[in-house]
């Protein structure tokens, strides 16, 4: 009984060092994946069905010149565009670039378009569905020739 009981204990602790390992794995790729999106040259948001959001990286902040405590996880479609707005990184009718956007992301429509910034930037949108009902904003910044 007694052997059966240490046997047991290092192979629960074999088992406990392979998990650890494993969650060392994740947090390392976790982290190499958080470095590669945030050192993109272009910005990047990701949506879940709800139009809420689940990604954004830093080079889509210093584009817009957003605040990383408003643009988080959780925030809306809405809010971001307002957030834009009040920042004043964003002109137009804000209402109608959500419809718009809305109804492409509703109908499973890529789209892509560009816009001018009040700043005179000029930059690229293209936004993506994904067959989860989540979805896709990349930002290219264009250069004027």
């Amino acid at each position: 009984m007694v052997v059966y009981a240490l046997r047991r204990v290092q192979e629960l602790k074999r088992e406990i060092l392979k998990r650890r390992i494993a969650e060392i794995r994740i947090v390392n790729d976790a982290s190499r994946l958080t470095t590669a999106v945030n050192n993109m040259s272009q910005g990047l948001l990701m949506f879940d069905s709800a139009e809420r959001l689940i990604v954004c990286n830093e080079r889509y902040l210093q584009m817009y010149g957003l605040s990383p405590e408003m643009v988080k996880s959780g925030v809306t479609l809405r809010q971001l565009i307002k957030h834009r707005t009040d920042c004043g990184s964003f002109s137009g009718d804000p209402n109608q670039y959500y419809v718009q956007m809305h109804n492409d992301i509703a109908m499973g429509h890529t789209t892509r378009k560009t816009i001018e910034t009040p700043d005179g930037r000029t930059i690229q949108i293209v936004t993506r569905p994904m067959a989860d009902g989540r979805w896709r904003v990349g930002c290219h910044p264009r250069r004027h020739d």
